[in-house]
């Protein structure tokens, strides 16, 4: 797992899957993006105001993610208009 960050522009990005093709996004808050691949597993999150990102929140991150991720589109993936670009 790597964190990059652009300080910047604030922003952020935890890589937690090193080079993984990214699917789909699913924007689950106004400050952060989950990442998944095209088997439905979080592979980053981007950090749109990455000042608010403490390191002990990854673990709640991720679930969130899913669970958002989840909630909008069933076990599937999104249709191409509810994607957005990876």
């Amino acid at each position: 797992m790597q964190v990059m960050t652009d300080s910047k522009n604030n922003i952020g990005y935890v890589e937690i899957v090193p080079n993984a093709k990214v699917a789909y996004s699913v924007e689950f808050d106004k400050v952060y993006v989950g990442d998944f691949d095209d088997q439905n597993n979080v592979v980053g999150i981007e950090l749109l105001d990455a000042k608010t990102y403490k390191p002990g929140d990854l673990q709640k991150l991720m679930s969130r993610a899913k669970a958002e991720a989840v909630r909008q589109f069933g076990n599937g993936q999104p249709s191409e208009t509810g994607k957005r670009s990876a």
